[in-house]
């Protein structure tokens, strides 16, 4: 059974290293595994590490009472389990669940943090407490009472009597001592309320949060109807076996990659066997993706204006290319983005009171518009990739070098950010008094004496830099070998085995320790 989403919830995140900028997502419960991971992608909560971040309730018309609640400690998958049993309530448990709801959260639930264990334990407990159906006041419980011979004492009355007992009055009396409450057009006696506990607080069912990428809803000509989930499972081959036919009326659809919202625009409604397996590849295709790949692909969906199947040529492109974009996961505007190119590229003797002069929303413009960048929601995406990054690198010459125990790339120029390719670390030397690599620093202004790319970054410290005259092997140990960054990333670093190395004839005399 597909379940209906019924809760709406917000969640949210902070950026450790600028608490200023906040990232928020909504998403709608139950979700898909893939959905909720998309949710917390949108927060950045890849980079914060954690399932506690803040959510609230923002709407649930089921149970109203759920968005005024604060809770302690919750996690989104909490909350989704909550949601997935609410979303199976027939009527007269969903009465249940609102009537006694106000029993476990108090009378201060305004100001109190809210237990999510006590919620879930709440869906347990409903079986246990009457409900009467079509009754919405004190005048029809007490008619239900007397009709159905449930007053006490009513057995002793003659037929004249019961004909001037006042219903509204037995109803009213019957209601206060049970505590019981009218909601939904249901009765519901909460009489001896009692919580059960069939969730510890700590481990969910195996069944809490479904994991489908792609969900449809298909039929064969003799109406054997089943949903279908991507990827395929025994389920799946089970119904194919049984209706051996080759396409399919398609009913619904649904995706957990919010960017391709519908299979298809318009009036298609048939779906054959190949272009199921079809969406299938995809779908193991996306779930082999890393996390930041998976990130990036959804971007790019998002980037490239997809929004249906039927561009799947489009879409297994940019899957296949899917490293051909750059994200910055922390750009939310263009400004951003421009505040964070200028403190990459401008001299730290620049002076900062100039900055307040800049339009950044307008060099930002500006740059994206340059850079082929676009906002998505998880960070401005620029169409650019390490394979233009490589394609660049013979504006620059490098030289591979032993350094703190690390193989590095060196080069006396400095580098703009679009021509490191991801999966290296940037470093600039400052020269001293004496030494022409005094320090290691992430960015220098003057005395700038070189860069090294790394695959392993460096620690430097609290003080954000490295005293290479205080280190015994803080003097790079040029190999004598210039060599690409496409061929640093592919090195394993021997140069008798390695045919990409090519031996420069001499080393720089520019490379060498004193100035």
């Amino acid at each position: 059974m597909v379940m209906k989403k019924i809760m709406l919830i917000e969640i949210s995140a902070e950026n450790t290293d600028d608490p200023s900028k906040q990232y928020y997502a909504d998403i709608y419960l139950p979700a898909s595994v893939y959905e909720i991971d998309d949710a917390v992608d949108k927060c950045r909560g890849y980079l914060v590490k954690t399932d506690m971040m803040p959510l609230s309730i923002s709407e649930c018309e089921r149970v109203p009472l759920l968005s005024q609640l604060r809770f302690d400690g919750v996690t989104i998958y909490e909350l989704n389990y909550l949601a997935k049993q609410i979303s199976e309530f027939d009527n007269t448990q969903l009465a249940a669940y609102n009537a006694l709801l106000p029993l476990v959260v108090g009378e201060y639930y305004e100001s109190d943090f809210i237990s999510i264990k006590d919620l879930i334990n709440l869906t347990y407990s409903l079986d246990d407490y009457p409900v009467a159906s079509n009754i919405f006041n004190d005048t029809e419980l007490g008619e239900m009472l007397i009709d159905n011979g449930m007053f006490e004492g009513i057995e002793n009355l003659s037929d004249e009597m019961i004909e001037f007992l006042d219903a509204e009055k037995i109803g009213e009396a019957h209601r206060t001592e049970e505590n019981g409450v009218y909601v939904n057009g249901c009765y519901i006696s909460r009489a001896g309320f009692e919580l059960k506990e069939v969730f510890n607080g700590e481990s969910l069912p195996d069944n809490a949060v479904d994991n489908y990428l792609f969900r449809l809803d298909i039929a064969d000509d003799g109406l054997l109807q089943n949903w279908i989930t991507v990827p395929l499972n025994e389920n799946s081959e089970r119904f194919f076996n049984l209706t051996n036919v080759t396409e399919f009326k398609l009913i619904d659809f649904e995706s957990a990659i919010p960017q391709i919202s519908k299979y298809a625009d318009g009036m298609h409604n048939k779906i054959t066997l190949d272009e199921l397996q079809r969406i299938n590849e995809l779908a193991k295709g996306f779930l082999f993706l890393d996390e930041i790949q998976s990130i990036k692909f959804k971007a790019a969906l998002f980037y490239e204006g997809i929004e249906t199947l039927e561009d799947m040529d489009k879409i297994e492109s940019i899957l296949k290319n899917v490293d051909s974009y750059n994200l910055k996961y922390f750009n939310v505007y263009p400004s951003d983005f421009a505040k964070d190119y200028l403190n990459q590229y401008l001299d730290e003797t620049f002076p900062k009171e100039y900055l307040e002069l800049i339009n950044t929303n307008a060099l930002g413009d500006r740059l994206m518009d340059e850079l082929q960048g676009g906002y998505t929601p998880y960070g401005i995406l620029l169409k650019s990739s390490n394979e233009q990054i490589l394609g660049n690198e013979s504006k620059h010459e490098f030289m591979l070098a032993d350094f703190l125990s690390k193989h590095v790339l060196f080069t006396e120029d400095r580098l703009k950010a679009e021509e490191i390719p991801e999966g290296l670390y940037k470093y600039e030397f400052r020269s001293g008094a004496e030494y022409i690599y005094a320090t290691l620093e992430e960015k220098v202004g003057v005395d700038f004496s070189g860069t090294i790319l790394s695959k392993e970054p460096f620690d430097l410290g609290e003080d954000e830099y490295i005293d290479l005259e205080k280190e015994i092997d803080g003097i790079p140990d040029f190999l004598d070998v210039e060599m690409s960054i496409k061929d640093f990333i592919n090195s394993d670093f021997d140069p008798e085995e390695n045919e990409d190395f090519e031996e420069s004839e001499e080393q720089s005399g520019d490379m060498g320790l004193c100035q």
